[in-house]
């Protein structure tokens, strides 16, 4: 199995590898090594759009402290940034492993 991404965001490490239909994404603990965290339990995603929204919803319920507006805010907010750094984390190291038209990461551009 080929990793794609293995990072550290917070306090969770996240690993994600293809095999020939899903994508798989793998969780744990910041100070968990990345043998540990790959033995953990895999979640399958057809789409990385599904696959975001996964992280997203892990992440909001990870920050949220208490149930208050103010506490929900900060939540929320946090979450959407460490779904925004994975994601244009994510866009960069699958740059080859999907079609995407004529989309370059790195500058935005079309390729021509």
């Amino acid at each position: 199995m080929e990793i794609i991404y293995n990072k550290i965001v917070g306090k969770t490490r996240g690993v994600l590898s293809k095999d020939k239909r899903n994508w798989i994404w793998k969780s744990g603990n910041k100070k968990c090594s990345e043998e540990y965290v790959l033995k953990s339990q895999a979640s399958y995603f057809q789409s990385f759009e599904s696959l975001l929204i996964n992280i997203f919803e892990k992440r909001f319920r990870e920050h949220v402290i208490e149930f208050n507006p103010k506490a929900l805010r900060i939540a929320l907010t946090r979450a959407m940034k460490d779904v925004r750094k994975i994601g244009a984390d994510l866009d960069k190291v699958t740059w080859d492993k999907i079609k995407r038209g004529d989309y370059c990461p790195k500058c935005g551009s079309k390729k021509e």
